[in-house]
């Protein structure tokens, strides 16, 4: 297993020394839903980083250099319930000095380039299942907006999610309060790619053919920090 801590240098501008090599193997285990090297090489990089660091902090660290994207946003964008809700689990428990942990933690609250959190993502391509976790599990706040002005509502409703809807309206009520701009035609997701080239995304026969730029700015650079 390579050494991808950096021992002696710090070539990136991120808090913890990773490379943006890593971070790129980590969003793209991340976007294919594989737990097992996920966890194996989280292990690894754990094992290379001072005693203080945790799990939690390496995956906090590891954002998309240009795209912002972490890894909750790539396996909740392409429906992996499993990888998510392990992620989930490395967020801070109660304990007796610290019995109410801040929700949501900045790793379930990243926005990315543009201004989407996971939470975004997972309602956008109609995983309820995923919703519900970062809701109930990870405290993600459905009411944060994106860049465009779009609340989660609002890009389950453009991307016709009905079952994600109506799950939010349960929940959280006040988001049928007007938000956003008006949905042209072919969605949301193309009105925000206007102009921005970070992401397209869109569904078009299932999760196979999710295609999300998690770094460049061209289409079909999946997985890439």
């Amino acid at each position: 297993m390579p050494h991808y801590l950096q021992r002696t240098t710090r070539k990136s501008d991120l808090p913890i020394p990773l490379t943006y090599e890593v971070i790129e193997v980590l969003l793209g285990l991340c976007r294919k839903g594989d737990i097992t090297e996920l966890q194996s090489l989280l292990f690894t990089l754990v094992n290379e980083s001072p005693p203080s660091v945790m799990p939690l902090d390496l995956l906090t660290a590891s954002k998309g250099k240009e795209s912002w994207n972490n890894t909750l946003h790539m396996a909740a964008a392409n429906g992996h319930y499993e990888v998510a809700r392990y992620l989930l689990t490395l967020l801070p428990r109660p304990t007796p000095t610290n019995p109410n942990p801040e929700k949501p933690h900045a790793f379930v609250a990243q926005r990315n380039s543009s201004g989407n959190t996971p939470l975004h993502w997972a309602a956008l391509n109609g995983h309820l299942e995923i919703v519900k976790l970062l809701i109930e599990r990870g405290g993600a706040d459905p009411k944060v907006e994106n860049n465009a002005g779009h609340n989660v509502l609002f890009e389950a409703q453009s991307a016709g999610k009905e079952d994600v809807v109506n799950f939010l309206l349960e929940t959280c009520p006040e988001l049928a309060d007007p938000v956003g701009g008006v949905v042209e035609e072919g969605g949301e997701a193309e009105a925000e790619g206007k102009g921005k080239g970070k992401e397209t995304e869109t569904v078009a026969g299932g999760v196979e053919e999710l295609n999300i730029s998690a770094g460049g700015t061209e289409a079909g650079e999946a997985g890439k920090a």
